[in-house]
């Protein structure tokens, strides 16, 4: 898997120097969804900071407002009958316009959706479905893949049998019917980070197994991701900071303390690409002049071979 590739507006680190490994949140309006809360909490307790440097420090986030337990397991609205897992682009529930803000002060590189599946019974025990893959900048696809394989196969190490697709049938309660890939809109999660230029992992543990088993996978879905993305950083020593919104501009300001030393664990991009490219022809008997520069340039004038006088523009 290559370094997590350099994307738009990332900042690096987020406040009080914790690192932008993977925030994990939970949907909360699927019958079920709650051992991933149950799986969070343990992963969050039993990391290695050695073998998992920062992940201890990860933020997580819950969304399951209607959640209550296993037992009261709730609906998929909230107490105003909105689904927060299909407000990420109208935002109506104030619950999704925190969660928002949230993320937009921390920017996560990563984050997870936590989730457990309808209908059919089958063997496979999870899916993991990552983006950008299908959707989103195609220069991401790269990555995403290889995030979404390597997961699968420390679920499949650890005895789960995953899928990298969800395994809902074409057509509603016919197995027959086969399966498809699900490009999801941005009011999903799964469709809404693309849009912003960062990784989803949507982990779908199969609602037919035992509550046990549930909660052991996402808890090696989870802790798995965390490894993934704590093995592609680097540490670097910087200083303690802040980022504050600024009130001239609104937008975060970082604020340096140099007398007080402190380890960034961030990604590194160590790969460059080029930003834009275009392919350059020639004109009947000129020397060195691309058609776009034509308009720029003047008459031919005798030189040595192959260099042509360019006139600047006014």
């Amino acid at each position: 898997m290559e370094p997590l590739p350099a994307v738009q507006d990332g900042r690096g680190v987020a406040a009080e120097g914790r690192p932008r490994v993977p925030q994990t949140q939970r949907p909360g309006p699927h019958t079920g969804g709650v051992e991933g809360s149950f799986g969070r909490v343990e992963s969050r307790g039993r990391a290695d900071p050695e073998r998992l440097p920062g992940v201890s420090k990860t933020q997580m986030m819950s969304r399951a407002p209607n959640q209550d337990g296993p037992e009261e397991t709730g609906w998929r609205a909230t107490a105003h009958n909105l689904n927060l897992n299909r407000d990420y682009t109208k935002a109506n529930a104030p619950e999704m316009q925190a969660m928002l803000a949230l993320l937009r002060d921390w920017d996560p590189l990563v984050c997870a959706d936590i989730h457990v599946t309808d209908g059919a019974d089958f063997e496979p025990d999870v899916s993991i479905q990552v983006e950008p893959i299908h959707l989103g900048d195609p220069q991401l696809h790269a990555t995403g893949i290889a995030m979404r394989d390597a997961l699968l196969g420390k679920l499949a190490a650890q005895g789960s049998l995953p899928l990298p697709f969800y395994p809902e049938p074409v057509i509603v309660d016919d197995p027959a019917s086969g399966f498809q890939v699900t490009e999801y809109i941005p009011r999903y999660s799964t469709g809404y980070f693309p849009t912003r230029n960062r990784y989803t992992v949507l982990v779908e543990t199969h609602s037919w197994k035992d509550y046990a088993t549930r909660v052991r996978v996402s808890h090696n879905a989870i802790v798995g991701l965390a490894e993934l993305v704590a093995a592609h950083s680097i540490e670097f020593r910087g200083y303690a900071y802040s980022r504050d919104l600024s009130p001239i501009s609104g937008e975060p300001v970082t604020v340096y303390d140099p007398t007080t030393p402190q380890i960034w664990r961030v990604p590194y991009r160590g790969s460059a690409l080029a930003h834009r490219t275009r392919a350059a022809r020639r004109l009947p008997g000129a020397q060195g002049v691309c058609a776009s520069d034509r308009r720029q340039a003047g008459p031919a004038r005798a030189g040595p071979p192959h260099v042509e006088a360019q006139r600047r523009p006014p």
